[in-house]
This record gives structure tokens, sequence and C-alpha cells, in this order.
């Protein structure tokens, strides 16, 4: 016959272990919360020439982006997406010179942060525009030609 344990003596887990979930918790949700809030602000807005010191870095916010050096500091400068690069074979390469317009901002280690509104590749590359004149991402109405399930998400927004 099972015995009843009385309440007060089930195992309880640690003060310490509970702190900790709820705190990996909190801060995963933060992180994504102001993953989705990287927006375009262009009361920060600056433009910067130099040159491109490394462009094989992870991703940041969940965008890609490259370190630029201008003549007095070094920008990590965010681009698009992921998938986005991949769908439109965007390249950039190392020691080019460009220009970038974009909203300045201090990342969460502190580096000091570009999201790149277009980049102008020099001395007559192409211009890449990222953000449009009412400051909303470009891959927002990027549609992939032939995909029936692009097509159905756009059209329910």
């Amino acid at each position: 016959m099972k015995t009843k344990v009385p309440f007060h003596k089930h195992r309880v887990c640690p003060p310490a272990v509970l702190a900790s979930c709820l705190l990996i918790l909190l801060s995963a949700i933060s992180s994504q919360t102001f993953a989705r809030e990287l927006r375009y602000d262009e009361n920060t807005e600056v433009k910067v020439k130099g040159k491109i010191i490394d462009c094989h870095l992870p991703t940041y916010f969940g965008f890609n982006c490259f370190l630029l050096k201008t003549k007095y500091r070094v920008y990590r400068v965010l681009t698009t997406p992921h998938w986005y690069k991949h769908q439109t074979d965007i390249l950039f390469k190392e020691n080019s010179p460009v220009i970038v317009v974009g909203s300045k901002f201090f990342g969460r280690d502190g580096s000091l942060c570009l999201l790149a509104k277009y980049v102008n590749v020099l001395p007559a590359g192409p211009r890449l525009v990222l953000w449009d004149k009412e400051n909303n991402p470009v891959w927002g109405t990027y549609r992939k030609a032939g995909s029936s399930c692009m097509r159905i998400f756009f059209q329910s927004r």
C-alpha cells in the first residue's frame, strides 16, 4: 500500500536553480525582442567612407555584417538578413572602398555599429539599397520568383 508523504517532505528545487532558469528565459526573450525591434532610425543617420577589412563575420542581431575601417573608427556594418543575402547573391570583398549611409548605434558588446541604408562600392561599383525612403527594409517586399509560399505569406499581410 502506498503511503502519503506530507507536503513539506517533498523535494523542492533549490532557489539557485530556479533563479538561473528564470534568468536564462528572460535573457532569451529580451534578445529576441531586441532583434525584432532593430529598426532604421534616421535621427542617427551618418555617412562614412572607408575600406572593408573583414567580410566574414558571424551574423549580428540576425544580420550579415562586415567591418568597415574609416580614417578614425572601425564600424560593424549590418547589411541584410542571412536568407536575403543568399537569395540575391550580395557579395562584399575585403579591401573594397565603400561609402555607407546608415543608422549608428552601439551593439550589446559595446561595438560601434551601422545599420546600413545603402552601400556604395567605389569607384563606380553598384549602389546596394537596403532600406527604402520610408525606412522599411527592402527584403520586406522581396519575393522569390516561382515561390507560392512567399506569395501566400506576402498576400496575407
